[in-house]
């Protein structure tokens, strides 16, 4: 497949004329008649609305024959079309080639997480300038650990941030982002009370949001100035309620099951009114709540067949794009795996779709209770940017959600939450210019979003929504690679079987380690052999006969895809003589080989 997409690309580099990529389309004022406009505020649609965009920002918002249309200015037809607030994607990772994909699919804001802040706040000037074309910009700090994540050893220079032991330092750093230009403070796994209740406040005492992937009850997180539940963390926790309980769902994590495991365990049957008590806790505090169904629960929810036969087609169809996304990062596009796929093992296939369910039910009922729902995507490294943002769209609608709730989640809750509710968010007079029109009507069905964005307005530029062969970042990432750099796979002492007997068939060992990943290949005697992935930590090399001839004790090891550091220490399996005392032919003997 690779190989295809590759010469796809080459074939392509010819067909195009280059220097078109950062060249926006630029008008000094636009007016969009007729169609229907859904606003984002989630009232009813207005038929024939006329919208006048001048200066950047929404002039009039009306409908047609309520106001002139200024001489001289540029008029879409929108008759038959749906027009939208531009999409926000308040949680995504952003990468240096992404900025097409995005506007291809009508996101206009990015919010772009723990990556490098000097680069990102880069983008975020250049993009409004107009040096580069792409959606506007928000940054946040690099995530906050606590001091001992990863070891002690930080991760992905730029990327991750260790705190210190002392507040005077955390307090310093967070002063430090905020004077820069940050816009969001996010905190990560292994962030303590005291490191949250020191830089969220000083966040909250500046007036910036905060986002937390983290341990902490929410109960507890939120009172010091979390204003937004990542993946939903925090919530099972504080719905279960119980020390005993919640020791088993940590006891079940230190086995190697992601953090969606947690969901499981929350029973709507069981935790019904308990899950009402934490939903009103988060509204009266105003918390918002991102599911992230798209990048939390690969593996688990039912549409990965539809998602990723729509990815190929895509890439197919767009050959232009493969000049510029690096290869390492196509080699990842249509995994819809979760780390080693845990759900491919029946018993926890059925434990998580039993999570998943749960987390629907709990997501159902947080907008039915008048909870706010942002529609992220946690767009990285496995999902082509800007689809993961529709996928989340489509996941969303099928935990119960109408089309009208996925929008208002999509566009007016995520600019609250940015606290620039003022300028972005819903089509509105004074606010910003940015609008979407789509040839498909989104409140039939919200899958009528994906691929039929025809027109992208963000300040009152039309934008350049297609695909350039030679489109460049002139400020390239400076840890792209880093960042995604695949964890080289660890193993361990326990294979099984240890030893076999020279001559043997082929045979099937079993090898447990860590980070192991849909695509890890195994080796025997430096040669790779057939390897099955279960999960995680356990995988299934088949060794064949031909490599068993041999008496000695041979090297088992073990490489991730790119991008990685290499290959794993070895393990070793032993290869005895045989018990009769014959001696066995080799095939390179018997000229065979």
């Amino acid at each position: 497949m690779k190989t295809y997409l590759c010469a796809l690309a080459m074939f392509t580099f010819f067909c195009f004329a280059s220097g078109a990529a950062n060249r926006p389309v630029f008008a000094q004022a636009v007016v969009i008649r007729g169609g229907t406009l859904i606003d984002g505020n989630g009232g009813e649609p207005v038929r024939d609305p006329l919208i006048i965009i001048e200066g950047g920002r929404f002039r009039t918002v009306t409908t047609v024959g309520n106001a002139p249309i200024p001489a001289g200015v540029k008029v879409i037809e929108a008759d038959g079309k749906y027009i939208l607030p531009g999409f926000i994607d308040g949680h995504m990772h952003l990468a240096d080639w992404h900025n097409e994909l995005y506007l291809n699919r009508g996101i206009t804001t990015l919010v772009d997480l723990a990556n490098v802040v000097e680069w990102t706040l880069a983008q975020k000037e250049a993009v409004a300038m107009g040096k580069i074309r792409g959606p506007r910009i928000f940054a946040s700090t690099a995530a906050i650990n606590g001091p001992d994540a990863f070891g002690g050893r930080k991760a992905a220079v730029g990327t991750m941030w260790l705190a210190s032991r002392k507040t005077e330092e955390n307090l310093f750093q967070v002063r430090a982002w905020i004077d820069q230009g940050v816009d969001v403070v996010k905190f990560r796994w292994e962030a303590t009370f005291e490191i949250v209740r020191v830089m969220a406040g000083e966040a909250r005492r500046r007036g910036l949001p905060t986002i937390c992937h983290c341990d902490l009850n929410v109960m507890q997180s939120v009172p010091l100035g979390i204003l937004k539940a990542e993946h939903g963390t925090g919530i099972a926790e504080a719905v279960i309620n119980d020390p005993a309980k919640w020791a088993r769902v940590q006891n079940a994590r230190e086995q190697g099951h992601p953090y969606i495991w947690d969901w499981s365990f929350v029973e709507p049957g069981t935790y019904g009114s308990r899950i009402d008590e934490v939903i009103r806790f988060l509204i009266k505090n105003n918390v918002h709540v991102e599911p992230t169904f798209e990048s939390a629960w690969k593996g688990v929810y039912p549409k990965t067949a539809e998602f990723l036969a729509y990815d190929l087609e895509f890439l197919h169809s767009n050959p232009a794009l493969l000049n510029y996304i690096p290869d390492s990062s196509i080699f990842w596009f249509g995994d819809y795996s979760f780390g080693g796929d845990p759900a491919e093992i029946p018993k926890n296939r059925e434990r998580l779709q039993k999570g998943y369910r749960n987390f629907q039910y709990f997501i159902r009922r947080f907008v039915e209770l008048g909870g706010k729902l942002d529609v992220d995507s946690d767009q990285s490294k496995d999902s082509i940017a800007g689809i993961s943002h529709d996928n989340e769209m489509i996941l969303t609608q099928s935990a119960g959600l109408t089309p009208m709730q996925v929008i208002v989640a999509a566009t007016r809750n995520p600019a609250e939450w940015l606290g620039k509710l003022e300028d972005l968010g819903t089509i509105e007079e004074g606010k910003l210019g940015d609008l979407i029109i789509l040839t498909k009507d989104p409140l039939a069905d919200i899958r009528n979003v994906k691929g039929n964005v025809e027109t992208v307005i963000i300040g009152g530029k039309e934008m350049d929504t297609s695909f350039h062969p030679d489109w460049r970042n002139p400020i390239p990432g400076i840890h792209q690679v880093d960042k995604y750099d695949n964890e080289i796979p660890e193993l361990d002492w326990q294979v099984v079987p240890r030893i076999v007997v020279e001559g043997s068939d082929a045979v099937t060992v079993t090898v447990k380690g860590r980070y192991f990943l849909r695509g890890t290949q195994a080796s025997f005697k430096s040669v790779p052999v057939a390897t099955r992935v279960k999960d995680s930590g356990v995988m299934e090399i088949t060794i064949p006969s031909r490599l068993l001839e041999e008496v000695g004790t041979w090297p088992i090891t073990a490489i991730n895809p790119p991008p990685t550091e290499g290959f794993s220490r070895p393990v070793y399996l032993m290869v005895k003589f045989r018990p009769d005392g014959t001696v066995v032919t080799t095939a390179r003997e018997q000229g065979t080989e």
